[in-house]
């Protein structure tokens, strides 16, 4: 059991670096094949610009707050959590203050209207 839950987890993290790389992030690859230490620091997927990204495919939720605790606080990077439960789809959790700075930066600059 524990094979198949990690073999679904690492699916699920190649699977983000494909839709990473069809957004736009051509380099994006997952940290087990680029860089141990990132995967170490509970950063899964590597080349993502100022976005560090943990992904769980967990049947419950996880707990977010010690996951975000957990990963690098490093200036200017935003850490996100993406969370795939079988069924239920898919969701992403940030900060609150990661949350107002893209809104408020998004807004100032005009790409959204308020």
């Amino acid at each position: 059991m524990a094979n198949s839950n990690r073999d679904r987890g690492n699916g699920y993290e190649r699977t983000l670096a494909i839709e990473m790389r069809e957004i736009g992030y051509s380099d994006c690859v997952t940290s087990r094949s680029e860089s141990k230490s990132r995967d170490d620091a509970g950063v899964d997927l590597c080349h993502t610009g100022c976005l560090n990204i943990q992904a769980k495919y967990w049947k419950s939720a996880p707990a977010y707050h010690g996951v975000l605790a957990g990963m690098p606080n490093e200036p200017g990077q935003i850490n996100c959590i993406f969370h795939k439960r079988a069924h239920k789809g898919e969701v992403v959790v940030l900060s609150k203050a990661d949350f107002l700075e893209i809104v408020g930066t998004n807004l100032k600059e005009g790409i959204w209207k308020s």
